[in-house]
């Protein structure tokens, strides 16, 4: 419940990214989920900004609070990136370009739809107003979400990209000891995975629900190439526990 909190993000090092609008509608989300409708404020306590356009604020050494009804009970501090367990420095994959990327959201988006219940339909119009930009992520960063939007690297980490052509249908994999988790003789890092994994971000899931290691493998925050992990009905379950 972060009603009365702030929430206070500290970015430091050059090139640092904090998404205002994702940070917005984040909490305009929570109070709309705790009945306590009203829109957010968001302040910025530092005028060390760099670089500043609607989208990206570019900060280094700053504090950025986001206060919602002005009380400063408690600060929140979260990281949901997904790494890479190596960078490479050969690309064997694919770079990502708006298309493909677009074209596999939708398959992520018709994953989790098809688990779940039809009396969700308002998750079901976040995960379809979800969108994903390209950036050069630092590090092994695959990917990350904030709000509604999910970044995704041009090129994993250096890996480049397995994107699937036929993502529903599994047929570069096979299965594994964990039924939602295959391994296959592609190329990269697998685009479908990655994208899962964050629209499980935008629904609330964290890393900590990873802790079921056969069920909820989806959340771990670490992915190697040429392994594709699957939405469980129990990690959707927990979605469902999240916002009831």
């Amino acid at each position: 419940d972060l009603r009365g909190r702030a929430i206070q993000i500290t970015a430091d090092g050059v090139g640092s990214l904090v998404d205002l609008s994702g940070l917005q509608s984040f909490l305009d989300r929570t109070n709309a989920k705790a009945n306590s409708p009203g829109t957010s404020t968001i302040t910025v306590l530092n005028s060390a900004i760099t670089a500043l356009n609607p989208v990206l604020s570019e900060l280094t050494n700053v504090v950025v609070t986001v206060s919602s009804g002005g009380r400063v009970t408690g600060n929140y501090t979260s990281t949901n990136n997904l790494i890479a367990t190596t960078t490479s420095s050969v690309i064997a994959g694919q770079l990502l370009t708006d298309e493909s990327a677009g074209v596999l959201l939708s398959s992520a988006i018709d994953e989790f739809r098809k688990l779940l219940p039809s009396n969700r339909p308002d998750l079901v119009a976040l995960l379809n107003t979800t969108n994903i930009r390209i950036a050069d992520l630092a590090g092994s960063t695959l990917g990350t979400a904030i709000g509604n939007t999910i970044y995704l690297d041009r090129d994993a980490a250096g890996w480049g990209w397995f994107i699937d052509a036929t993502p529903e249908l599994d047929d570069e994999f096979r299965a594994m000891a964990n039924p939602f988790e295959l391994i296959g003789n592609v190329q990269g890092i697998d685009l479908l995975t990655v994208v899962l994994h964050e629209l499980g971000h935008v629904l609330g899931l964290e890393h900590d629900d990873a802790t079921d290691a056969l069920t909820a493998v989806l959340m771990q925050d670490t992915l190697e190439p040429g392994i594709r992990r699957k939405v469980s009905p129990s990690l959707v379950d927990r979605v469902l526990a999240n916002w009831n």
